[in-house]
């Protein structure tokens, strides 16, 4: 199981967005207002999202265009994969579905986890992340989870519903403070091989623009 956990940790959940709250760190100072997710921002990532679902694009190679400029806001989208030889399906479910042990499996970016909710395919998972460049970020967040089969494989739909920025100890009103990460998707495929697994996720997240 520690096998499976280290060769996909930088794939989990926030694949590579975590990246995005890094650059976000290190143009954003406190001496900036806060910014408020408004609803048309929200709304175009809500309309992306539909169209990433619609058609994930998993084994293309095509290049993805990002980050899309909206309105006070950047939507990124981002594809990685990765091939798990000598892995079987059942382990890598299981590291996917053990919520409670995120905090232990992807420290020390994730420092607080724990399931919600669990119903057939359906799971409910909270994650507090935190990262620090200049400054530190520390995130609520909470996903909705389904997972579906298609054809001996599987695809996960990833959906935030909640990020919430703590500021001093106190959690900030969803939508509100710096806008290092306001939504974060992710699609996965969990594709079995002959010699092993192979993992394909694309997430796409909603931040802030560049303050300038």
């Amino acid at each position: 199981m520690v096998l499976v956990r280290q060769r996909f940790v930088k794939l989990l959940i926030y694949n590579g967005n975590m990246k995005l709250v890094l650059a976000l760190l290190s143009v954003v100072s406190y001496g900036q207002p806060l910014v408020h997710l408004s609803q048309a921002t929200n709304q175009a990532f809500v309309e992306y999202a539909r169209q990433v679902e619609a058609a994930p694009g998993f084994h293309s190679t095509d290049k993805l265009r990002s980050p899309i400029a909206v309105k006070d806001g950047m939507i990124h989208d981002i594809r990685m994969g990765q091939q798990l030889p000598g892995v079987k399906l059942e382990r890598v479910l299981a590291v996917f579905d053990d919520y409670d042990n995120y905090k232990r499996i992807f420290a020390p970016e994730v420092v607080d986890s724990r399931l919600l909710s669990h119903d057939g395919n359906l799971w409910r998972a909270a994650l507090q992340l935190k990262r620090k460049k200049f400054l530190t970020a520390i995130l609520n967040t909470e996903y909705e989870i389904e997972r579906r089969e298609d054809k001996g494989s599987w695809i996960l739909y990833s959906r935030s519903t909640k990020s919430a920025e703590v500021e001093n100890g106190v959690e900030l009103p969803a939508g509100q403070g710096r806008g290092y990460l306001w939504r974060l998707n992710a699609y996965w495929l969990i594709e079995p091989q002959a010699n092993g697994v192979y993992l394909e996720c694309r997430s796409i997240s909603l931040t802030r623009d560049i303050p300038t």
